[in-house]
């Protein structure tokens, strides 16, 4: 689940978080520190950037290192020789072309598990986990409601097609239903975007109980 630092601090005893430095956003890494927990922080945009980055993430633990750096491999290289202790996620697009050869490179350099881009092609979902790295597999998905699908629409979602006339009513239970398919295909669980709301998080925990 993506979210700002307020969300952030009223979730963190509820489930794991997802820091993304956007900019006009607070830096990731000094949100993940202040609020003392062990957040998922998405390392891309402003962050890569600073020579100082992997001296001032030392304190924490789960890092999403995604496209947008320069060199991603070389990057997942140096936090694991730095970070010994953290876990490592990587991106892979399976949508796309010669994604999968990235991804074992990304894995050899000492990933430790990868997060699949949102979308709903089921097939190359199934043959990214046959022909993938046998290390757990997250899928994205989005919460679709009318905004977001605007959103989509407009491109302000890089990378995020949706497919003619997906429904955007009931969002939740439609949420809840996409991700029992990913759970049942094989992944080992799902990265979610679109939700800011506690209470919308603890519908959704309880739709899929």
């Amino acid at each position: 689940m993506e979210a700002d630092t307020e969300v952030s601090a009223s979730l963190s005893g509820l489930m794991p978080l997802a820091l993304t430095d956007r900019e006009g956003h607070p830096d990731a890494v000094e949100t993940a520190l202040r609020l003392g927990t062990q957040p998922l922080v998405h390392v891309v945009g402003r962050l890569h950037q600073r020579g100082d980055l992997i001296a001032r993430a030392a304190l924490l633990r789960n890092f999403l290192l995604m496209e947008g750096a320069p060199d991603t491999v070389s990057l997942v290289r140096q936090f694991a020789a730095r970070l010994p202790k953290a876990r490592l996620g990587v991106v892979v697009n399976p949508f796309l072309t010669g994604e999968l050869e990235r991804l074992h490179a990304k894995v050899a350099a000492g990933a430790h598990f990868y997060v699949a881009q949102a979308g709903w092609d089921d097939r190359a979902y199934q043959e990214l986990l046959a022909g993938g790295p046998k290390i757990p597999a997250l899928a994205s998905v989005l919460c679709v409601g009318p905004k977001l699908a605007r959103a989509v629409a407009r491109g302000e979602i890089v990378g995020v097609r949706l497919p003619p006339g997906l429904a955007t009513d009931h969002p939740i239970e439609r949420l809840a239903e996409r991700i029992r398919t990913l759970l049942t295909m094989g992944f080992s669980g799902v990265h979610i975007a679109g939700i800011r709301r506690p209470e919308t998080v603890e519908r959704l925990l309880a739709l899929l109980q």
